[in-house]
């Protein structure tokens, strides 16, 4: 695997040359500081030649608590919230 982007609370993007085909389910594994996070993913879109997005469709609580608590810590958090807009229901 390559570089990884954090795309939005249940999204990532990860760099690879030759991603598996939209569909494809991929177990994570991912060590941080504080140990392992695990997850489970969905590939959603190809980016030929860059890489692959990836929907996040499972993880643990406290793997999520993990990875949350590293991201914080990396400044990346506030940077997530400030890129996911509030939808105002209409009616």
């Amino acid at each position: 695997m390559g570089e990884i982007t954090i795309r939005q609370p249940h999204g990532l993007f990860i760099c690879t040359q030759q991603p598996p085909p939209v569909g494809t389910s991929l177990q994570l594994l991912f060590n941080v500081p504080e140990g392992e996070v695990r997850a489970r993913a969905i590939v959603r879109n190809l980016a030929p030649s860059r890489g692959m997005g990836l929907e996040v469709v499972s993880m643990e609580q406290e793997h999520r608590a993990r990875l949350d608590r590293w991201l914080k810590t990396l400044g990346w958090l506030k940077t997530l919230a400030a890129e996911v807009e509030p939808v105002t229901p209409r009616g």
